[in-house]
């Protein structure tokens, strides 16, 4: 339910974001939210609960992955935007008396370069670099053994590269198709996330 309530919370700040007015000629600076699917894999602590959850039956629900940011372009006709993006996402299953749910973001630095003649349209590519982190519940019976009914946190850093197509909607909007492959790193357990989503860029 509150994955769903997030989905539609972003599905409306993307609309009100895309119908919203845009002072004419402004393109100083941009505003950028993606939402789409987010596809992990683990190593250490993490990998052997996940691991452990798939000996049993789950009801795995789509893995979510987002991602929110500002951007500056480096100059008045520079097709190359810097700024500060939050990515992230959570992988959730759940079988009725077992429950999984692992949350995982990095806030940081990023780039994206378009070729095209236009800002903000044709291809691009993108980089990221920051910090971390993940959040991990679980709760159940013996599907998690001794990480059964627990919850713990790390704190480390992480980087994204990617890139895409950019359709040009109007001045100073566009529409992005983006495809990226991140690595978190805490602790000592690794995410490794291959990411496909859509974002607007106004």
């Amino acid at each position: 339910m509150r994955r769903l309530f997030v989905a539609a919370l972003l599905a409306v700040c993307l609309t009100l974001l895309f119908f919203g007015s845009v002072e004419a000629g402004q393109d100083s600076w941009y505003s950028y939210c993606g939402l789409g699917l987010a596809f992990n894999s683990y190593s250490g602590e993490l990998e052997k609960i996940h691991e452990s959850a798939t000996f049993r039956g789950r009801d795995d629900e789509v893995p979510l992955g987002f991602d929110a940011g500002v951007y500056w372009p480096l100059s008045e006709r520079s097709r190359t935007l810097v700024g500060f993006v939050f990515n992230g996402g959570e992988d959730h299953s759940d079988n009725g008396v077992d429950h999984l749910e692992i949350e995982f973001s990095n806030f940081g630095v990023s780039s994206m370069h378009f070729f095209g003649l236009d800002r903000c349209a044709g291809l691009f590519v993108r980089a990221d670099l920051g910090m971390a982190w993940y959040k991990l519940e679980a709760s159940g019976t013996e599907v998690f053994s001794d990480a059964s009914n627990r919850g713990f946190s790390e704190l480390g850093y992480g980087g994204l590269i990617g890139g895409g197509y950019g359709f040009h909607v109007s001045r100073g909007k566009a529409i992005l198709l983006n495809v990226n492959y991140a690595i978190r790193r805490a602790g000592a357990d690794q995410l490794s996330t291959f990411g496909m989503t859509i974002g607007l860029l106004i």
